[in-house]
């Protein structure tokens, strides 16, 4: 399956892909992530 996917790259929507990326990966995101997983360890 994955394979057959790889002919279809060519048909992504490069802009919605890195601003899908750039929404998941965004400092604010990963500052709140390291933040929650500390007060987890600490208490």
């Amino acid at each position: 399956d994955m394979a057959g996917r790889v002919l279809e790259l060519d048909s992504l929507d490069r802009a919605a892909c890195r601003a899908a990326v750039e929404g998941y990966f965004s400092t604010e995101r990963m500052v709140d992530e390291h933040l929650e997983l500390f007060e987890e360890l600490l208490s």
